[in-house]
């Protein structure tokens, strides 16, 4: 049965459409549901010029934004070269903590996203260069994002292992209010003023982001608490920061230290920790790649290029050059003249 005359929208473009999220499978609705279009029966859009069957919004793969066609199943999950471990030294460990490594991959991905085109006419006083006149190849971004979750999946998976069935969910539940103090403090202190609170959260970082076992763990949660305890009345609701988490973090510590260290590391747990630094060595050479582009592309552009710098490299470096002028300053007033 003909549903009636199909009517021409010049305005709509059908290939435009896009089906929403919470559409139920197998009757696909469009934004609009404009003049652009009329339904002859569930699933099927009549438009004008084309007959388009389309696959329910729910189906693994579905990208609207492909003319209705699934995305093919070797582009649904991003995936490392062939030889993207050929070179992995065995012996290789993270010389950052894991998640510095990780928050900064995520950071660098959305710069290199952010400055990948050109701007401008070259040639003219507003011109900007673009990240696709380096080496680097297009969907790099993407591919840092890849790791990045895979990364964030193998620490888990790791640091459970470690602690066994019993002390599994209390390791993961202290894993996410530690990413939740830290990331709130960063973002407390993140004014672009290098002071003494910034000096304080990288050494917290730098000692308590990493835990590997169960004690590492109970001592972590500890010392974030009470680092946010002193600033309790500014972080809580700050991004909609639940202040409770800082009385959780001690109450799990307190539950981790009662139970039992495990004793030597069992193959199972040195397989996924060795997992995870793979993935971490792979991650940390895209980062590089990508801040060496950025360095020499923005070489006339300061302000862009310290935006794919390590953060926490400088100011490692900033406190390490503090210290030793510290320690000359006593040695130097000593000296007689």
């Amino acid at each position: 049965m003909r549903a009636g005359p199909v009517l021409m929208c010049p305005e709509v473009r059908p290939h435009r459409r896009q089906a929403l999220p919470h559409a139920p499978r197998g009757r696909p609705h469009l934004p609009h549901g404009g003049p652009g279009h009329m339904r002859t029966a569930p699933g099927r859009i009549r438009t004008a010029g084309t007959r388009n069957r389309l696959p329910p919004a729910t189906a693994p793969g579905y990208c609207a934004s492909r003319r209705f066609r699934p995305m093919p199943e070797e582009e649904m999950e991003l995936k490392p070269m062939p030889d993207e471990f050929a070179d992995f030294p065995q012996a290789w460990q993270p010389t950052k903590p894991v998640q510095v490594i990780i928050d900064e991959a995520a950071g660098t991905a959305g710069v290199v996203r952010d400055h990948w085109k050109h701007r401008g006419e070259k040639g003219k006083a507003d011109y900007l260069p673009g990240l696709e006149s380096s080496k680097l190849k297009p969907g790099c971004d993407a591919l840092i994002d890849e790791l990045v979750a895979r990364c964030r999946g193998a620490s888990i998976e790791a640091v459970l292992a470690l602690a066994g069935p019993t002390g599994g969910p209390l390791m993961a539940r202290g894993q996410f209010i530690i990413s939740e103090i830290s990331g709130v403090l960063e973002y407390l202190y993140d004014d672009d003023v290098e002071d003494d609170h910034d000096r304080q959260y990288d050494q917290a970082r730098g000692a308590w982001s990493d835990p590997t076992s169960i004690a590492a763990m109970a001592l972590s949660l500890d010392g974030w608490a009470q680092f946010a305890e002193t600033e309790r009345a500014r972080i809580d609701g700050l991004g909609e920061f639940d202040a409770k988490l800082i009385d959780e973090a001690g109450e799990i510590a307190t539950k981790l230290r009662l139970l039992p260290e495990p004793g030597a590391q069992s193959p199972e747990v040195a397989a996924k920790f060795a997992a995870r630094n793979r993935l971490l060595w792979a991650l940390d050479r895209r980062v590089g790649d990508a801040r060496k582009a950025g360095k020499w592309v923005f070489r006339t552009h300061p302000a862009i290029a310290r935006q794919f710098a390590s953060a926490w490299v400088r100011r490692n470096n900033a406190e390490q050059k503090r210290r030793a002028a510290m320690k000359k300053a006593p040695e130097a007033a000593a000296t007689p003249e």
